[in-house]
């Protein structure tokens, strides 16, 4: 038996490689613990449903951000060099003056709180539960696979 995506692809050989790269949704983590990259790219990365970048700090994740379009970013709040708080504004006002479509960036913190931090759009307490990420992501990323674009595509058929 054929695997899904070569047989789709000799179905609708036009639109499936393009579409197919697509439905991977990119997201910027941003920690200075390095455990704690590893644990969220893993977590993330097993869905199938997410392409992981990483950035050990603030200024690091920042020059990703202007040179790299994403989907979400994760952002600890207490990291060396830059920390989150002035991440996230310098990247939400980078974003302004271009005016980009707006990305979300998601606080990390151990640091109980009531609502997202200025300069983010929501959070996450740590340790991170990962139902609560997933969560997360879904209120502010679609997860759902895009349906074929192009006008001669069978209607039913989802990646």
């Amino acid at each position: 038996m054929e695997p899904a995506l070569d047989l789709a692809t000799k179905i609708y050989p036009n639109e499936i490689a393009y579409d197919y790269q697509i439905t991977k949704k990119s997201i910027l983590i941003v920690d200075d613990s390095i455990d704690n990259l590893a644990i969220l790219q893993a977590t993330l990365e097993k869905t199938n449903r997410f392409r992981v970048t990483l950035a050990e700090d603030g200024q690091k994740a920042y020059e990703l951000f202007k040179i790299e379009k994403f989907d979400l970013v994760l952002m600890d709040m207490q990291m060396p060099v830059l920390n989150g708080t002035e991440s996230a504004m310098a990247m939400k006002t980078w974003e302004k003056k271009l005016t980009q479509v707006k990305t979300p960036i998601i606080a990390l913190t151990a640091i109980s709180i009531d609502s997202a931090p200025t300069g983010f759009d929501d959070y996450l307490l740590k340790p991170i539960d990962k139902d609560h990420l997933f969560a997360v992501l879904d209120r502010w990323i679609s997860s759902q696979p895009q349906k074929l674009r192009d006008k001669h595509s069978h209607p039913n058929f989802y990646l």
